[in-house]
Parts: structure tokens; C-alpha cells; sequence
């Protein structure tokens, strides 16, 4: 039988800075989205913690259901998604087009393991974007139609990381941790839908476990920028 969790205690610093142009909003926490599961806590539902039920992330298939760990990092609930699960929007969306930007904390795994694997993907064959591909030892890369690669990151692999993506075509921002890692040209694509841990046809998979992802219909710098890099860092007690 399914239970709706609605939240744990919220902790100190654990609200989302508020700014404009919002998305979507998973807190696999469990504190700002509210997250459905079964009695083996495996997720059936993940709601956009910024209210639009059609971002919501479901998986009504056992088998591909992940788990939710209690008080897991820094104290705070997360979701694996190890052994190939994952969830998507039940449908595609409305395309939108650049600029947004995307921030994703979530654990990295052994690269050594696997060769490619995907935090983040629209739907279908078109209006999608590939976030954060962990595809060599300590690299990552995006795409909305070509390929932006940071060089290596010391310590990436096997360690929990805020990967920011600033999608802005040839001039986006890929961050690690708040710092910038490299700037260049991303594709001018669009993006429907959300594939999370797995790619749109589900063939390739993250593995790992997920924290928490925002995403703003906007270039997310500035102050606005450092309050949101400032507040997934300490959250998730990576400051």
C-alpha cells in the first residue's frame, strides 16, 4: 500500500532561496517535495517542490522504482537510484528554450565502473538536453546539441558534488562546487520532459544517489548565482 512521506523536520537553512524564473524543484529530502512510497521505500512519486504538478517525477513500474534512505547526507533523506532505476515526467513538456540553468547535487560514482551515465535528459528525440554525462575519471560533461567537457576535477569521482550548468549556447558555464570549470559553446537546444538517472530511450543510467535538483528559466549570476551555490553547499554539508 502506498503512504505519502511528507517531510522530515525541516533543518536550519533548508528553504530554497527564492528567485525568479522558476522551474522545477526536487528535494529528494523529502523537506520541499513531497515524495510517495511503498513499506520497502521504494519511490513511486517525487513532486516539483515549486507547485507545477506536470514536473512532478513518477515511476509506476516496481522494478525501476528507487530507494529513499533516511538521514543519509548531512542528516538529510536522499534517493538512489542505484541498480538502473529512474523517474520521469508521466509526459513531455513544453519545450523551453535557452537560457536556464541547472543545479544538481548529487553523489558521483566510480568512473572506473562505467563509461557514461546521465543526471538528467528531456524527452524523446528532440527539445533534450544530456546534464551531466560522468563519462572519463573525474569529467563531466553537457549537452544541448554539442559536447561541453570539463577538464579534470580532482576528487569527483566516488564524492557527493554540486554540478551547476549555466545553459546559455556558446557561452555556458559548467561549475563544480561553486567554481567554475569551463566556458564554451553547449548547442542552442531545447528541452521537454525530464528524465532523471537515465537518459530519454532509458539506455544509459546514473547509478548513484540524488540529493536535490532546481532548475531556472533564466542565466542564473550574480549574487543570485553565490546564494544558490551557497545554499546547496551548506545544506548538504559540502561547505
Amino acid at each position: 500500500m502506498l503512504n505519502p512521506f511528507i517531510s522530515f523536520p525541516a533543518s536550519s537553512g533548508s528553504t530554497i532561496p527564492s528567485i525568479s524564473d522558476e522551474y522545477l524543484h526536487y528535494d529528494f529530502s523529502g523537506e520541499q517535495s513531497t515524495i510517495t512510497m511503498d513499506g520497502s521505500n521504494r519511490v513511486s512519486k517525487v513532486t516539483d517542490g515549486f507547485g507545477t504538478t506536470a514536473r512532478d517525477l513518477v515511476q509506476a513500474t516496481s522494478g525501476n522504482q528507487p530507494l529513499f534512505i533516511a538521514n543519509d547526507v548531512n542528516d538529510l533523506g536522499v534517493i538512489d537510484f542505484d541498480d538502473d532505476r529512474f523517474m520521469k515526467t508521466a509526459s513531455g513538456l513544453t519545450a523551453i528554450s535557452q537560457p536556464f540553468s541547472v543545479f544538481t547535487l548529487v553523489e558521483f560514482g566510480d568512473q572506473s565502473s562505467f563509461q557514461d551515465a546521465v543526471i538528467l535528459d528531456g524527452h524523446g528525440a528532440s527539445n533534450r538536453i544530456n546534464h551531466g554525462n560522468h563519462f572519463a575519471v573525474d569529467k563531466v560533461r553537457c549537452n544541448a546539441g554539442a559536447n561541453l567537457d570539463t577538464g579534470t576535477v580532482t576528487g569527483l569521482d566516488e564524492s557527493n558534488a554540486l554540478l551547476t550548468c549555466i545553459y546559455d549556447g556558446s557561452s555556458t558555464d559548467i561549475r563544480i562546487n561553486g567554481v567554475s570549470k569551463v566556458t564554451g559553446n553547449v548547442g542552442s537546444g531545447s528541452w521537454a520532459g525530464v528524465s532523471c538517472g537515465t537518459n530519454s530511450s532509458s539506455s544509459v543510467f546514473w547509478d548513484q544517489k540524488m540529493m536535490e535538483i532546481a532548475v531556472y528559466e533564466k542565466v542564473v549570476s550574480g549574487d543570485e548565482l553565490t546564494e544558490m551555490e551557497n545554499y546547496f553547499l551548506d545544506r548538504w554539508g559540502l561547505s
